[in-house]
């Protein structure tokens, strides 16, 4: 059992720096970190230069893999480039979004398991009922659709209850909060808002509320 377990370890790692190399090969194939940065105003020789140098973007694609891979592996898996954005440490930056995750994984985990079973007893308790043809079909249909295609579903669903929901007077309830850290703004957005400008603070800008978000009125743009 041992000779299988280490042997099975073995033949892991040269698989694990084959799935590295072809990350690091389509991420660096997705094109230039700095693409964004470059277009926001025009930028001289010399600045785009410094950039490329700070972030190890002018040496050639080996030698920054290997730099990327021995980083990696000793845990300092280095910052964010973009400039003006701030520095971000990606570590740090993984590791809160993995526990966010997390705790979406957990919660749907319970929720599922919870409709599952109340909807399992109910099925075995009227067996061949409309219930049961229903919530079998219903399930079957949930499976056959890719996860994407469901989440873009739930995401317009959720759209026309707020619609519904503020028609009768009860308000919106489904709300998409998110957080930008930048030196010049902090925001959230709601989906679709009605389209009209208005001075109301939505961090610490002005703010248009325009059909599936809330954009900020003044430089740059979400």
């Amino acid at each position: 059992m041992l000779r299988f377990v280490v042997r099975r370890l073995l033949v892991a790692v040269p698989l694990l720096v084959a799935a590295s190399i072809l990350s690091f090969a389509l991420t660096t194939a997705m094109g230039d970190p700095l693409g964004e940065w470059k277009v926001q105003r025009p930028r001289t020789e010399q600045e785009i230069a410094t950039q490329y140098a700070r972030i190890g973007y002018d040496k050639p694609a080996v030698s920054r893999y290997l730099d990327w891979a021995g980083g990696f592996v000793q845990g300092d898996w280095k910052t964010t480039v973009t400039p003006g954005n701030g520095v971000v440490d990606v570590r740090t930056e993984i590791g809160r979004a993995f526990w966010v995750t997390f705790r979406l994984v957990v919660a749907a985990e319970i929720i599922a398991l919870l409709l599952g079973m109340v909807i399992g007893v109910i099925g075995a308790v009227r067996q061949y009922s409309w219930f049961d043809y229903g919530s079998t079909g219903l399930a079957f249909l949930m499976f056959s659709i890719p996860l994407f295609c469901v989440a873009v579903i739930l995401k317009f669903a959720g759209i026309r209850l707020n619609d519904w929901l503020e028609s009768v007077g009860l308000g919106r309830w489904l709300i998409t909060v998110w957080k930008r850290s930048s030196r010049a703004y902090r925001g959230f957005g709601i989906w679709r808002c009605s389209c009209s400008c208005s001075t109301e603070a939505c961090g610490q800008v002005r703010c248009c509320r325009c059909r599936s978000t809330i954009f900020p009125t003044g430089d740059g743009a979400w």
